[in-house]
């Protein structure tokens, strides 16, 4: 995200991009994923529960989503680009934000 700004003179200037990397609670479920980076593949280490996993890339395109019961998962490199990804985890009851690296 960037932001514009104009003047009394109508002269506008741009921002550097910000990133932002969580929202609200952070990392409310103690999400752990490693490595970060990764290159081919990445566990992430969930708390029990029931969770939907939505993966968006930089530009916050919906990438895959899935559901898992499971404690843990692999996050296959598959054919994604390198970059920055999000990983939006969420329950019933909340969600967080996991930013990922691919290498």
């Amino acid at each position: 995200f960037y932001v514009v700004t104009i003047n009394s003179s109508n002269c506008s200037a741009q921002s550097t991009s910000v990133f932002i990397s969580s929202v609200g609670e952070g990392n409310a479920f103690n999400v752990i994923v490693y490595p970060n980076p990764a290159h081919q593949s990445a566990m992430v280490m969930l708390p029990a529960g029931v969770f939907q996993i939505a993966l968006y890339d930089q530009s916050g395109k919906l990438i895959e989503n899935f559901g898992t019961q499971q404690a843990q998962f692999i996050l296959e490199r598959k054919s994604l680009a390198a970059g920055s990804y999000q990983l939006m985890i969420s329950n019933h009851e909340k969600s967080s934000i996991v930013k990922v690296v691919l290498n």
